[in-house]
């Protein structure tokens, strides 16, 4: 009786660990800033797996050259002002390993090199069936990716916005103009 009670246990305290790490991993996220990068070329489905926006984040005027996928290399992040009360993102080089970076910079993020170039791993985002429609009638020339960047150079997407007057999250954008 006391084994079936162990092994019945057990799987539940592996559930409520895993939910606790990600609900901590949440938390330390969502007290990050948040940083504007521009996006460019997209493809508004993927067939395969269903409505999700595909899309490359701009980081810089042109992207960095590697040697070796799935390399991991860190960048300075610098931020440019669109007009007074926007910044935009940018990513200055040169990429270095990221534990050498920390001297030179205290905001970096994580690159990952994937066919040739460095890019940062983010490139789909989930749109709700709703809006499915409406994907095509995104004005991708005012377009960001907001992203929440850790102190160890990891980025997390926090949401696509539309730049109009103010950074608009694409759902809402969505809604506004049907």
């Amino acid at each position: 009786m006391k084994n079936k009670i162990i092994f019945l246990t057990i799987p539940f305290l592996i559930l409520l660990i895993y939910i606790l790490f990600r609900t901590i991993e949440y938390v330390y996220f969502a007290q990050q800033k948040t940083y504007f990068f521009r996006i460019e070329g997209y493809d508004p489905r993927d067939l395969i797996k269903g409505n999700y926006l595909l899309y490359r984040i701009r980081y810089h005027d042109e992207y960095f050259v590697c040697n070796t996928n799935k390399e991991i290399k860190c960048g300075c992040i610098h931020q440019d002002s669109i007009d007074k009360k926007y910044k935009i993102s940018k990513i200055l080089p040169p990429l270095m390993e990221c534990n050498d970076i920390k001297k030179l910079c205290n905001r970096f993020i994580q690159l990952e090199c994937d066919k040739n170039y460095y890019i940062i791993p983010h490139q789909r985002y989930y749109i709700p069936e709703d809006f499915s429609n409406a994907v095509n009638k995104i004005p991708f020339d005012k377009s960001y990716v907001g992203l929440r960047i850790d102190l160890q150079g990891k980025s997390q997407i926090e949401e696509i916005y539309i730049l109009e007057d103010k950074f608009i999250p694409l759902i809402e954008y969505l809604k506004a103009h049907p």
